[in-house]
């Protein structure tokens, strides 16, 4: 991190490398569709790099412990980036205020309580919370192949592969339906 922050290009690349796939990934299921039509997915991807890069060699993220060892801290991070820049392409596609929330609207802008929230790792109660909440959300789905959809999407399995699946054996066009589906019937249930 330290030879990126200092521009060696070699470093960058490295970090480029390691998560473009994933901020790819992310940014395909962030961007809406209509958007997708204007901008594509990698252009907020090297959007992304590229505001990363220039405020950590400005010394704008030195607080921030880019060598933790936590499974996804850094990638986190990296998507918190991404997730408001698909948020500022949506907000002036549809003309609508620049921040509703408050602030100057700039993608850029990280406060320290977003800085506390992606760097701070749930405790175990909080996974077994997390752990609870989600088997009974997955246990309220009507269909067992729904539950199997979820299951395999929460551990992050691609597509391709929880549509070859033994308990779900569909085309991947079904696994994008029922995961439309599945997305409705949680924010029934949320809403409950």
């Amino acid at each position: 991190m330290a030879r990126a922050k200092s521009g060696d290009k070699a470093a960058q690349t490295l970090i480029v490398s390691r998560y473009m796939d994933k901020l790819m990934s992310a940014a395909s299921r962030n961007l809406a569709t209509y958007i997708q039509r204007h901008m594509e997915p990698e252009d907020v991807v090297q959007s992304t790099f590229r505001t990363f890069f220039r405020r950590h060699q400005a010394g704008k993220l030195d607080g921030y412990n880019f060598n933790r060892e936590e499974k996804d801290g850094f990638l986190g991070f990296l998507i918190l980036i991404l997730i408001r820049k698909c948020q500022r392409a949506a907000r002036e596609a549809a003309k609508l205020p620049k921040n509703p929330a408050g602030g100057n609207g700039s993608e850029d802008e990280l406060s320290s309580q977003d800085l506390d929230a992606i760097s701070k790792e749930p405790v175990p109660q909080e996974i077994a919370a997390f752990s609870d909440l989600l088997m009974a959300l997955t246990e309220r789905l009507k269909n067992p192949r729904d539950q199997a959809i979820l299951e395999l999407r929460m551990a992050e399995v691609p597509i391709r592969e929880i549509s070859e699946h033994e308990d779900v054996q569909c085309s991947e066009r079904m696994v994008f339906i029922a995961l439309n589906r599945i997305k409705e019937q949680l924010r029934k249930i949320s809403e409950d």
